[in-house]
């Protein structure tokens, strides 16, 4: 015989179903996991806002410092600003290799800006040069570090 359950012994869940109050679902648990998460979004948003002001200062040293973790990441703003400054050699040597693969790591994920500065600076590098580029930002996803 099917249980019944009153209006009262329900409760909506945060997905909006209905479920008895007597579902194992842990508040705590999803508040913990909340927390984890937002922390995680506003370090790397600190950690690129940092980047940032760096940047626009010239403090190329410290910007590189805050960008590559995050990049490394996957945080497709600081993969572009890497893809900036290899691009125009700022804090780091300039290597059109490094810069387009940063910049199609981030047009990978939507940021339209960094797929325009791909194909710009693909118009400087040699075939072997974008082939290479290519090959490091596949193995970057792979789980590589793309690395020479």
């Amino acid at each position: 015989m099917a249980e019944q359950v009153s209006k009262s012994t329900l409760r909506t869940d945060v997905f909006g179903s209905r479920a008895k109050t007597c579902v194992p679902f842990k508040s705590t648990t999803l508040t913990i996991l909340l927390c984890l998460l937002v922390t995680s979004l506003s370090y790397g948003d600190e950690g690129y806002q940092k980047g940032m002001v760096a940047y626009q200062r010239g403090d190329y040293t410290t910007a590189l410092k805050e960008f590559r973790p995050l990049a490394e990441q996957g945080h497709a703003e600081a993969q572009f600003q890497l893809g900036v400054m290899y691009d125009a050699g700022q804090g780091v040597m300039e290597d059109y290799v490094e810069a387009h693969m940063w910049f199609n790591l981030a047009a990978a994920q939507g940021n339209e800006e960094a797929r325009e500065d791909r194909n710009r600076v693909a118009k400087k590098m040699t075939v072997s040069q974008i082939v290479e580029a290519q090959r490091r930002a596949r193995e970057w996803k792979r789980g590589g570090d793309g690395s020479k």
